[in-house]
């Protein structure tokens, strides 16, 4: 599987500001507070199981990514943590998860789906190691929900290109849309799929920039990708490194998109 964004510590670090600046979006629905013991699959750095365990501290969370780099820096990260006992970093497949059926109370997903072939495999093997009335929260990207105003042609272009790279790959930057079919065809019950719209205008100025470098950020991540595949020029990634410089400097600037959150209970 080849991952979009790389491996570098930049990219790591931007990982953990993601997160934060988009904790209460993505935790907004997610409840764990009956649960004792659940599995983050494909944790990464381990930004998202930081907020787990601040949010739910009686957890015990057992985070599994398939990347060794990745499980790395998230070992790092909580070599101090105060609650490091109750969290395992563990390297394993999403698809062929190293535990016995019912094992977890509750499964998390956050922004992996969009990078792994046959995402629906994961849902399923996620299923058989929750246990029975186990809850699985699911977040994932769409990435057609993507606008800037002003309007920002190269920033739509560059955003073609990239969607359609990491579709060529073998992700789907689309797979937010597919959760309410996935959890439905795996078996899980009361299903329940809830947009999360993010959207920041000159109300949330701090924010709005702070998430128009996140997106710079995220384009800026895939480049190496783009060049060497003749997706973009270097011209290009200058355009579109100057229109987000306009975005982030006028007021009427607003940035919206809309990835999808999915729950099912096993």
């Amino acid at each position: 599987m080849k991952y979009l964004h790389g491996f570098e510590r930049k990219e790591q670090n931007r990982l953990y500001t993601q997160a934060r600046l988009l904790e209460k979006e993505t935790f907004g629905g997610v409840d764990f507070s009956r649960a004792k013991k659940i599995i983050e699959i494909g944790c990464g750095v381990g930004a998202q199981t930081e907020i787990l365990i601040e949010r739910f501290p009686h957890l015990e969370i057992f985070a599994i990514d398939a990347s060794e780099v990745q499980l790395a820096r998230a070992r790092e990260k909580f070599k101090t943590h105060p609650k490091r006992k109750q969290v395992h970093f563990i390297h394993g497949n999403a698809k062929n998860i190293p535990f016995e059926d019912n094992t977890f109370d509750g499964a998390f997903v956050c922004w992996l789906l969009e990078h792994v072939p046959t995402p629906i495999d994961v849902v399923k093997e996620a299923r058989r190691v929750l246990k029975k009335n186990g809850n699985i929260f699911i977040n994932e990207v769409l990435n057609s929900t993507f606008f800037v105003e002003p309007y920002s042609p190269s920033i739509l272009k560059y955003l073609f290109e990239f969607n359609d790279y990491q579709w060529t790959i073998k992700g789907d930057p689309f797979v937010g849309a597919k959760l309410g079919v996935f959890l439905t065809d795996t078996g899980f019950r009361n299903v329940r799929i809830v947009t999360s719209p993010h959207h920041f205008d000159k109300r949330q100025k701090k924010k709005r920039n702070d998430y128009l470098k996140l997106w710079l950020n995220i384009f800026l991540s895939a480049i190496p990708g783009l060049l060497k595949t003749k997706r973009v020029t270097p011209k290009q990634i200058t355009n579109m490194k100057k229109e987000f410089e306009i975005l982030r400097r006028r007021n009427d600037t607003l940035i919206y998109w809309s990835p999808i959150q999915g729950h099912g209970i096993k």
